[in-house]
C-alpha cells in the first residue's frame, strides 16, 4: 500500500513537471505602455516577471518589479499557470500575430489574462 502511495505521488509530480514541456521557453510582451511581462516556463516551474514604472513629483521615477514563481499544468487544451493563490489560464499559439504591436508576420506565443480584464500577448524569444 505504501509503495502504491509513493508511486502515485511520484507520477503526479512527474506529470506536473512535464505537462507544459511542449511550450517550455521564455516569452515576453511587446508593449508601447510602461508595463511589461516576461514569462519563463521550464520543467522545474514557471517564473513570471512584471515590470512597470510611474512618475511622481519633479519627474522622479519609481521602478516596480514583481516576480512570481510557480508551475504550469495542462488542463484539457488549456495550459494553467499557478502562482500561489493565483491561476492564469493561457493558450499557446503556433502563429501569434505581430499586429498587436504594429508589425507584420507572426511567431509562436501565448495569450492570457495577466492583467485582470485584459488579454496580454507574449511572444517566444529566440
Amino acid at each position: 500500500m505504501i509503495k502504491f502511495f509513493l508511486l502515485t505521488i511520484i507520477l503526479t509530480v512527474a506529470n506536473t513537471a512535464f505537462a507544459c514541456k511542449p511550450i517550455n521557453g521564455k516569452y515576453r510582451s511587446v508593449s508601447e505602455t510602461h508595463w511589461n511581462f516576461e514569462l519563463e516556463i521550464t520543467d522545474r516551474g514557471s517564473i513570471l516577471t512584471y515590470t512597470d514604472y510611474s512618475y511622481g513629483k519633479l519627474d522622479a521615477r519609481t521602478d516596480i518589479t514583481q516576480v512570481e514563481q510557480g508551475y504550469c499544468e495542462k488542463e484539457g487544451a488549456v495550459f494553467l499557470l499557478i502562482f500561489g493563490e493565483r491561476e492564469i489560464p493561457i493558450n499557446f499559439h503556433a502563429k501569434l500575430s505581430h499586429k498587436n504591436y504594429g508589425a507584420e508576420g507572426s511567431s509562436p506565443g501565448i495569450t492570457g489574462e495577466f492583467i485582470e480584464g485584459q488579454m496580454v500577448h507574449l511572444w517566444l524569444l529566440n
